[in-house]
């Protein structure tokens, strides 16, 4: 197993576990005010936005960004509908939970 990298390490540690849907996920959020939600694509993770929500949090918005399901820091459960239809369903909960 190779080490993880500072970069990985420090996103990991600019962010949060938690669970939504019976999964555990990752959030970076950044700034207060009227929140922005973005979310990766696939193959992607909440990783992509590290610097969006720096810009977010400088315009007075709050940024948020969490890891899909199986991508960045998220949890890879087997037992999990990974159809976009499958994700759209677990997004809406993690974003009423973050």
């Amino acid at each position: 197993m190779r080490a993880e990298s500072a970069t990985v390490s420090a996103h990991r540690d600019s962010g949060r576990l938690f669970a939504a849907d019976g999964t555990l996920s990752f959030v970076l959020e950044q700034g207060a005010g009227e929140t922005v939600l973005c979310l990766h694509g696939v193959p992607a993770s909440s990783f992509l936005y590290r610097k969006v929500l720096v810009e977010l949090a400088g315009q007075r918005l709050h940024g948020v960004a969490f890891d899909l399901p199986g991508l960045g820091l998220a949890a890879r459960p087997e037992a999990f509908d990974y159809s976009w239809s499958g994700h759209l369903r677990r997004e809406g909960a993690s974003a009423r939970r973050s």
